[in-house]
């Protein structure tokens, strides 16, 4: 039951960096959509003489923000949820595991096999035959929240979000505010 365990924790690997991934994807786009929306703004900004980097640090200090407060919600579900998800997932690995080891012993018949070199019959326990006798059973899992975890939350989500503020920053970098304000929409 362990390795099951162990394999769901290697999914789980691989599913959060595929969420990581797209979440860089997603918040980009909604930044770049964000700041189609006030460009505008940055002409005017710009034409007053803001610096570029100040513009830039404007646009992720408000996602910083907004990400916190999300921080927190998440933070606050996974406790209410976490412990319930792991004992639903050891019930149903236990309950995978009886009806193995049930199938394994109805199939066995009698337990006895001929030992080829010496013609005698020996007693085989389900264990030895389905190599489960060495496996170790868990009774239970309990799930925490630690601070390292929390901490490696805001470091991933931070660093999401400076990845994903490349891409529109590029814009704001190259763009005129002549440009920007002669093409008002």
């Amino acid at each position: 039951m362990i390795s099951s365990i162990e394999g769901v924790a290697k999914f789980s690997n691989t599913v959060l960096v595929i969420v990581v991934i797209a979440s860089i994807v997603v918040i980009s786009l909604m930044v770049i959509n964000s700041l189609k929306d006030r460009n505008y703004e940055i002409g005017v900004l710009l034409s007053l003489g803001e610096k570029r980097k100040k513009i830039i640090g404007q646009f992720i200090i408000e996602l910083v923000i907004i990400a916190t407060f999300a921080f927190i919600t998440s933070i606050g579900s996974s406790l209410l949820v976490s412990q319930k998800l792991a004992d639903t997932l050891l019930e149903n690995q236990t309950e995978v595991t009886e009806k193995m080891n049930t199938s394994v012993s109805g199939n066995r018949g009698n337990g006895a096999v001929m030992n080829r070199n010496m013609n005698k019959r020996e007693d085989m326990s389900i264990g030895k035959m389905t190599g489960l006798g060495t496996s170790k059973t868990i009774d239970s899992i309990d799930v925490s929240v630690t601070i390292k975890d929390i901490a490696l939350l805001f470091v991933i989500g931070y660093g999401i979000i400076l990845v994903s503020m490349v891409v529109p920053s590029i814009k704001i970098l190259h763009s005129d505010p002549k440009d920007i304000l002669s093409r008002r929409e």
